[in-house]
C-alpha cells in the first residue's frame, strides 16, 4: 500500500468524493480516520491532514449542514520544505448542486512551476472561513517556517483574516498582492486609461 510519496496523479477531489459522498450522506459525521481508511481501500493511496468536518446543528432542526473540509497529501507537505517561500492562495465559486467555494493554497518550485499544496471547501466565503482555512495552512503544510509571502487578492475577508491570524503577520510572514488581480481592479477602475 503507498501513502503519497507516490502520489496518483489522477487522485483528486472528484475521485475523493466518490468514495465519501455515499458515507457520509449516511453518516453525516463520517470520522476523519474512516475516510482516510475508504480512500486507502479503494485507491490504495493515503489521504492525510484532512481536517475535522465542520457541521453547523441548528436548533429544533434535525439536520446537519456541512460548512468546512480541508485537506492536503503528505508529498505536498514534504516538499514545500524545499520551494521557493512564496504561497499563493486564492477561491473560486463551484456551481451545480450546491453553491459552495474552492480555496486552493499554490507553492513555486525550483523551476518556478505551479504545486497545489492544499484545497478546502466551504460552504460559505466568511471570515471564519478564510480565518480557519488560513490557521490550517499554517498548522498542516507551513508548519512553523519562517519568513513565508503569502500572495493574494485585495479581497477584503482575507485582507481582514491575515490582520487577524499571528501566524502570517511579520516577522513570521509577509503578505503581498496579487499583481494580475491588481491589474484587473485598476483596469476595471479606470477604463479609459
Amino acid at each position: 500500500m503507498g501513502d503519497c510519496h507516490e502520489a496518483h496523479v489522477n487522485l483528486n477531489i472528484e475521485m475523493i468524493a466518490i468514495v465519501l459522498v455515499p458515507y457520509i450522506e449516511e453518516t453525516p459525521r463520517y470520522p476523519i480516520k474512516e475516510c482516510q481508511i475508504s480512500v486507502l481501500n479503494k485507491y490504495r493511496k493515503t489521504i492525510s491532514f484532512v481536517d475535522e468536518w465542520r457541521f453547523k446543528h441548528h436548533k429544533g432542526v434535525n439536520e446537519c449542514i456541512f460548512n468546512y473540509v480541508f485537506w492536503t497529501f503528505k508529498s505536498r507537505v514534504d516538499g514545500f520544505r524545499y520551494f521557493r517561500p512564496v504561497i499563493s492562495i486564492d477561491g473560486t465559486h463551484v456551481y451545480g448542486k450546491y453553491d459552495i467555494k474552492l480555496l486552493i493554497t499554490v507553492g513555486t518550485d525550483g523551476n518556478g512551476s505551479i504545486f497545489p499544496l492544499a484545497f478546502a471547501i466551504a460552504a460559505n466565503e466568511s471570515l471564519d472561513t478564510r480565518t480557519k482555512f488560513l490557521s490550517d495552512l499554517h498548522q498542516h503544510v507551513v508548519r512553523g517556517r519562517e519568513g513565508i509571502m503569502l500572495i493574494s487578492d485585495r479581497h477584503h475577508k482575507i485582507l481582514r483574516s491575515v490582520s487577524t491570524e499571528h501566524n502570517w503577520q511579520a516577522s513570521f510572514a509577509y503578505h503581498r498582492y496579487c499583481l494580475r488581480h491588481l491589474k484587473a481592479n485598476y483596469q476595471r477602475a479606470y477604463k479609459s486609461v
